[in-house]
């Protein structure tokens, strides 16, 4: 409420507060605020509905959509505060695309938090432990020809993301490049 606040935003506030099992299992009907405020109206009124980011507003990209519709019934603009974007309800197709990928982007980066978050709370000597045995296994198979091995699978071997590896030991390619002259060398 507060981002809303700071960005001007007032009015009558509609907040669903899920369970994780509903969040899980992506209960679109345990979001009775959300029924409420897009319900259909029959005054041709334009409405605004001011959201934090489009995250609060559905659970999956289709469930968005379908937001996006219901919205559009009433008249209602639909601004992300987080994007600073404005969905309105005669918006086209690009409109559409666009809410999705921001709503995507959104997913993805609370994703990202949640898992920083937790990392955190582990034991950060634990952690470095299990990074140092997995850049072990990785390092011998990272020089080798992506015919031999290829990234995913040094990744799955090593019990560690592709990209950690890339962060970690450098581009693959440039490993490679080093192996074939430490090679013509030998």
């Amino acid at each position: 409420m507060e981002i809303l606040d700071s960005a001007g935003f007032s009015g009558p506030v509609y907040r669903d507060e899920l369970s994780r099992n509903d969040m899980r299992t992506r209960n679109v009907e345990a979001l009775t605020q959300r029924a409420e405020m897009l319900r259909p109206i029959k005054r041709p009124v334009a409405e605004r509905i001011a959201v934090a980011s489009l995250r609060c507003l559905a659970l999956t990209a289709v469930d968005l959509s379908s937001v996006l519709v219901a919205a559009a019934k009433r008249k209602a603009t639909i601004h992300a505060v987080d994007t600073g974007e404005a969905y309105p309800p005669g918006g086209g197709i690009e409109d559409v695309q666009a809410a999705m990928l921001a709503w995507e982007r959104g997913r993805r980066t609370g994703q990202t938090l949640a898992a920083r978050k937790k990392a955190a709370e582990v034991n950060p000597k634990l952690v470095e432990e299990r990074r140092e045995r997995a850049l072990n296994i990785a390092l011998p198979l990272w020089g080798l020809p992506t015919a031999a091995i290829t990234g995913p699978e040094i990744a799955k071997r090593a019990g560690i993301s592709v990209a950690s590896l890339i962060t970690h030991l450098g581009p693959r390619r440039k490993a490679q490049k080093k192996r074939e002259r430490n090679d013509l060398n030998d």
